[in-house]
């Protein structure tokens, strides 16, 4: 399937995650069109570890942020 062009905007979450289940984005539309801010933390992210933005990096940092949220879950049971 061919992946759609996004417009140059923010989309919301589940909008973008019914996008990228369908194969109708990439996971760097799906991190780079959410806010400034989840963009800015994404070139950020990218910059620490001199990796290129693309969507290898997006999936990465994903997880990253799952990882992330999982830690602090945890840690808040405590």
């Amino acid at each position: 399937m061919e992946k759609m062009t996004l417009e140059n905007r923010f989309y919301g979450q589940g909008e973008l995650a019914q996008m990228l289940y369908d194969g109708k984005i990439s996971g760097f539309d799906y991190v780079t069109h959410q806010s400034e801010e989840t963009t800015h933390d994404f070139k950020e992210y990218c910059a620490r570890r001199a990796v290129p933005e693309n969507d290898e990096s997006a999936g990465n940092y994903l997880n990253h942020l799952l990882r992330e949220e999982e830690r602090s879950h945890t840690e808040g049971l405590d």
